[in-house]
């Protein structure tokens, strides 16, 4: 579990980023972002340049009391009563409360609720965008776990094997491994044939036969999330599939050579764009993301990108063909940035 030298860490960062961009009050209510500051992710937290406070429901202050009363534990824990927010928010005689972005209906009744006005800012996704030694380590276990389910992956697709057979066997070689949940939390893709096309298919009751399958999955350790597909042959492939996996997978790794701290971001996504339109094909997603607490996380790695790769960011980059009618090809890898690129899923 995450050391309290870790949460004092992250909420320094925090104050940091809030120093520098005028923020005096932050207040936080998505599970990630209570699970990143608190280690649990339940609750409502308000940080000042001061202080934090985190309000949570007496169950779990009696369930987690033990961890929260830690020495050096970075935040003031309180049991919700009903107005505690709001009476906190008048006494402090907040006027601009800063909150991440949040669905807009959630907006305007955080807004409503507590009478103030209310910004968005996403400073806590820039803290998240770099990991420390820690969450390194979780992202590397994620990963491990992920291997083993894409070695298990190779092993079941036969000629003949019913997609969704094939993704309960691999699912349930993640979790053997020890995943935390299913892929991403709502399980892998598994696709064959002209499913595979489909950026986003899911497995079906049809036998796979004589064609490619896109597998994309990954494991989650304490919280972090990996990702990795995989473009798999099963039976006899025609030539043309085969070099398009060929080509695929080339500029993938090409793609994470040309990955330095100080590259633009987006100079990774046009390259990607460049070499598919070389050969004729369109990309149809961004050619990577962030991973960590969320499955997609900045850093965005598509059009209109304005980040820069950093040292100490874990990202994905996955670029994919998809040709309708006949078949989809992509290949995907959890990147660990230092002073170059390292792959953790190979």
């Amino acid at each position: 579990m995450v050391s309290v030298a870790e949460l004092r860490a992250r909420i320094s960062g925090l104050r940091v980023l809030m120093e520098r961009d005028g923020v005096d009050h932050l207040f936080l209510t998505s599970a990630e972002s209570l699970f990143y500051f608190s280690g649990f992710d339940s609750g409502r937290l308000l940080v000042s340049r001061m202080d934090a406070v985190l309000w949570v429901k007496d169950v779990y202050f009696q369930l987690n009391r033990g961890f929260y009363g830690r020495k050096g534990f970075p935040l003031k824990v309180r049991v919700f009563k009903k107005g505690d927010i709001s009476r906190a928010v008048k006494a402090r005689k907040i006027r601009v409360l800063y909150t991440e972005d949040l669905a807009k209906s959630k907006f305007d009744a955080l807004r409503k609720s507590l009478g103030v006005k209310l910004k968005v800012t996403g400073i806590v996704s820039e803290l998240r965008m770099v990991k420390s030694g820690y969450e390194v380590s979780c992202l590397k276990k994620a990963c491990v776990q992920a291997v083993l389910g894409m070695d298990k992956a190779y092993d079941t697709l036969k000629p003949g094997v019913v997609e969704i057979d094939a993704l309960a066997e691999i699912e349930a070689e993640i979790r053997r491994a020890g995943s935390l949940t299913s892929p991403f939390g709502g399980g892998l893709l598994l696709a064959s044939g002209v499913a595979s096309a489909n950026i986003h298919a899911r497995a079906s009751g049809k036998k796979i036969h004589d064609s490619s399958v896109i597998v994309d999955l990954g494991g989650n350790f304490e919280g972090y999330f990996s990702d990795m597909t995989r473009t798999i042959p099963v039976g006899r492939i025609d030539g043309r599939l085969s070099g398009l996996m060929e080509f695929v997978e080339n500029v993938e790794l090409s793609a994470v050579d040309l990955i330095r701290p100080g590259v633009p971001v987006v100079d990774v996504h046009d390259f990607v764009v460049g070499e598919l339109k070389k050969k004729g094909f369109k990309m149809h997603h961004a050619s990577g993301h962030g991973v960590g607490l969320e499955i997609h996380e900045a850093p965005y790695i598509g059009p209109g990108s304005k980040e820069v790769f950093t040292e100490g960011m874990v990202f994905t980059i996955e670029p994919g063909v998809y040709l309708p009618g006949k078949y989809g090809v992509r290949f995907e890898d959890t990147v660990l940035l230092k002073k170059k690129p390292k792959l953790l899923t190979r």
